[in-house]
């Protein structure tokens, strides 16, 4: 599934903590869905394959495969 697809499926008030890896370090930001969906250097994420979500304190952790 890709990470498009989980942000049109939730409503506006879910916190997302959005997860990726790149070499080698995690990197991570909490935002809610209209922000990913409405900045334009986001984009790029959008169209990432999610490989694991778990709600955390209240929060759905979203962690994107590494290309």
């Amino acid at each position: 599934m890709k990470f498009n697809a989980v942000l049109m499926a939730l409503d506006q008030n879910t916190k997302i903590r959005l997860v990726v890896t790149m070499y080698g370090m995690k990197f991570s930001s909490e935002h809610y869905p209209e922000y990913y969906l409405d900045h334009k250097e986001s984009d790029e994420l959008l169209d990432k394959v999610v490989v694991d979500m778990r709600v955390v304190d209240n929060c759905l952790e979203v962690f994107l495969r590494e290309n």
